[in-house]
């Protein structure tokens, strides 16, 4: 400014100037000239210190920034660090501890069927026991029925004989006494008779009539009595004859009824063998089919176990929620006999696959349910909690199930971070009401949510190591 005021002035004095304006307006335009170029000038330079002001703030910001993001990476960095080794240690415990219930779950299950088996082995073997000694109390006391009988029979039989005997006795002592009389009477008569002829025949036939008459009397009563006297030898004969038939028939009866008490015995101890034998049969098929059971028990355990392993396998390889749906549904499937996947949208529940139910399986997002309705799937996304249904439940089965009002279903929430993200529903369908997959089935849901939490969580220490790459590269 001070070298611009004096070259203002020397051409503000020229002749040339003074002959064109007067010293004042030469003055002023002076002034105003070298104002102007000073204005320019100092407009200029303070343009260019502006200029180097923002270059060397824009190289200190960009310095700065660069720490800033040098700093942010190494947090971010040491914190996805942290937070992984945190995860990954939190998923192997809980993978862990999920093994260690399972390989418990499984344990038990094979010590409950060894102890089923072993209890259902000794209850056979104490039944066998029972209907053996049964048999065998049942054999000796036909055996001392028959034995009762017999000995009834033959003492019958002696005193049958005893009593034919005495009236054999009782009929010839009778007959020996009648003989004995008729023949005491008969002397007595021929002695009366006899007294009274040789009196008559003394008194000289005075009355020879009568005395005929006495005879002929006496003679008749003799040929009576030699009549009675062959009347009683024959009713004696008769009454022998009848003794001696009477023992024959007591005889053969005895004969008859021993025979018949030996066929009954053994019948009886045929039937008894029979019985014996239809028991020990019938207790041998119920140890094999026991052992058969067991056996079979075992195997469905065995069985149970890998295909539990399987679906678990297939849940840890899932990589995203569809995988993680499906392998769910499948393994489900597997354990009860058919699944459906229904996920919640608000108060919504879509169908997202469904294994076992017919058309369904084909279009399964033609399943649409409210969380506000009374069934069980309603209940266990709204309690955070399986439900059941069937007998003793009053809540209802799905309607697209069709399942019978006594047939056993489970509804159990998907839970993650303990919110519901979907349901599954599980039941046997039209087989044969079983027990025992319940368990296995919730346990394959609780799995899924943690492998769900997993994957959410390395999907968003991926997502921030994303962004702070894309921050570094910025």
């Amino acid at each position: 400014m001070d070298r611009a005021l004096p070259a203002a002035l020397t051409f503000a004095t020229s002749p040339l100037f003074e002959t064109a304006m007067s010293l004042e307006d030469r003055f002023r335009q002076a002034l105003a000239d070298a104002i102007s170029e000073v204005k320019s000038r100092l407009e200029a330079e303070f343009d260019a210190t502006v200029t180097d002001v923002k270059a060397e703030a824009d190289r200190d910001r960009s310095a700065a920034l660069a720490l800033a993001d040098d700093a942010r990476a190494a947090a971010v960095a040491e914190a996805r660090s942290a937070l992984q080794t945190e995860l990954q240690t939190a998923f192997d415990g809980e993978k862990t501890s999920l093994v260690a219930t399972h390989e418990s779950l499984i344990a038990q299950a094979a010590d409950a069927a060894r102890l089923e088996a072993t209890r259902l082995a000794e209850a056979s073997a104490a039944e066998a026991d029972r209907q053996r000694q049964e048999a065998q109390d049942a054999l000796a006391r036909v055996k001392a029925d028959a034995d009762a009988t017999v000995e009834a029979i033959r003492n019958e039989l002696r005193d049958a004989q005893a009593s034919a005997l005495r009236v054999r006795e009782e009929s010839e002592a009778a007959i020996a006494r009648l003989q004995a009389e008729h023949e005491a009477a008969l002397a007595r008569q021929i002695e009366e008779h006899t007294a009274v002829v040789a009196r008559l025949e003394a008194e000289q036939g005075t009355v020879t009539t009568d005395l005929r008459a006495a005879l002929e009397t006496a003679t008749r009563e003799r040929d009576e009595a030699t009549r009675q006297r062959e009347d009683l030898a024959a009713e004696a004969a008769r009454l022998r004859e009848q003794a001696d038939a009477g023992v024959q028939q007591l005889r053969d009866e005895f004969e008859q009824s021993a025979a018949r008490m030996r066929a009954e015995f053994d019948q009886n101890m045929s039937q008894a063998r029979e019985l014996a034998e239809a028991t020990l049969a019938s207790l041998r098929a119920e140890a094999q089919e026991t052992a058969t059971l067991h056996s079979q028990a075992v195997d469905a355990h065995q069985s149970s176990a890998l295909r539990m392993l399987e679906s678990v396998r297939a849940l840890d390889g899932a990589t995203s929620l569809t995988e993680v749906l499906d392998a769910l549904t499948v393994g489900a499937s597997k354990e009860a006999g058919r699944a459906a996947m229904l996920v919640v949208k608000g108060e919504r529940l879509i169908g997202w696959r469904t294994l076992g139910f017919g058309a369904l399986d084909q279009e399964p997002r033609a399943i649409e349910q409210s969380t506000s309705d009374v069934g069980a799937l309603a209940a266990a996304v709204n309690t955070g909690r399986p439900a059941v249904t069937g007998t003793g439940s009053v809540l209802a089965a799905p309607a697209f199930s069709d399942a019978p009002a006594d047939r056993a279903g489970l509804a159990v929430p998907l839970l993650v971070a303990g919110r519901p993200v979907a349901v599954l529903y599980a039941d046997q369908g039209t087989a044969a009401p079983a027990t025992g997959w319940t368990s296995p089935v919730e346990v394959l849901v609780r799995h899924a949510a943690r492998c769900l939490e997993g994957l959410a969580v390395q999907r968003a220490t991926a997502g921030r190591a994303g962004t702070a790459r894309v921050a570094q590269s910025a």
